[in-house]
C-alpha cells in the first residue's frame, strides 16, 4: 500500500512539472491559430464603400391564389 501511495505521488509530481513547462507553449500555439482564423475570417474582398453586393437569387414571386381566404375590412381602434 505504501509503494502505491508513493508511486501516485511521484506520477502526480510529474504530471504537474510537465505541465508547468508544456502547458504555455501549448496554449500560446492555440491563441495564434485563433487569431489566425478571426484574421482570415474577417478578411474578405474589400469593396469601396457604399456599394452593393447580393450573393444569390432572388426568390420565384408566385401568383396570388383565390384559396388564401377573404379579405376582412378592420378599424384600427385608439
Amino acid at each position: 500500500m505504501l509503494k502505491f501511495i508513493l508511486i501516485f505521488i511521484l506520477v502526480v509530481m510529474a504530471v504537474r512539472l510537465l505541465l508547468r513547462l508544456f502547458l504555455p507553449t501549448i496554449v500560446k500555439s492555440i491563441f495564434k491559430s485563433l487569431q489566425e482564423q478571426q484574421a482570415r475570417r474577417h478578411e474578405g474582398p474589400r469593396r469601396p464603400e457604399g456599394s452593393v453586393f447580393v450573393s444569390g437569387k432572388p426568390p420565384k414571386n408566385k401568383p396570388a391564389s383565390t384559396e388564401d381566404g377573404e379579405y376582412v375590412d378592420y378599424e384600427e381602434i385608439r
